[in-house]
């Protein structure tokens, strides 16, 4: 293997928004309709993103 003298460095993410920055998506783009998926807790999405939420059931 050759050495390219490229520093490496670890980082680690989850991959999941917190709630601030899903709360700032949200405002950006204004949805007429916003689905809870991949949570949870999706029955409280109401009291955090407004009246624009529709929780569904899946397979719906």
């Amino acid at each position: 293997m050759t050495t390219r003298a490229i520093p490496l460095a670890h980082a680690h993410t989850s991959g999941h928004a917190s709630i601030p920055d899903l709360r700032r998506l949200a405002a950006a783009l204004a949805p007429r309709r916003l689905v809870p998926i991949h949570t949870f807790a999706p029955e409280q999405y109401p009291a955090l993103f407004g009246p624009s939420v529709t929780i569904e059931q899946d397979g719906t």
